[in-house]
């Protein structure tokens, strides 16, 4: 067996440390890759190309009204 076998049997077996899907965000207009931790500090804009990212209404209510001054109300069917 030579050297090199060896080296890929070992390297099989050695664990591989697990990320999450999520680590990265990449911008629509510009392409850059942006931690997905910056993105959402930045309030889902581009610290690149300045682009301005879709949010959510739940998301949106939170950043324009205080905490607890709203009241989502229910849909009519």
């Amino acid at each position: 067996m030579s050297w090199i076998n060896r080296v890929r049997n070992v390297l099989a077996s050695v664990a591989k440390k697990e990320t999450t899907d999520n680590l990265w965000h990449k911008c629509p207009s510009c392409g850059q890759m942006v931690f997905t931790k910056e993105w959402e500090e930045n309030q889902s804009v581009c610290p690149k190309c300045d682009h301005h990212g879709r949010i959510g209404p739940q998301e949106r209510f939170g950043l324009t009204f205080d905490p607890g001054s709203f009241r989502v109300l229910p849909r009519r069917m």
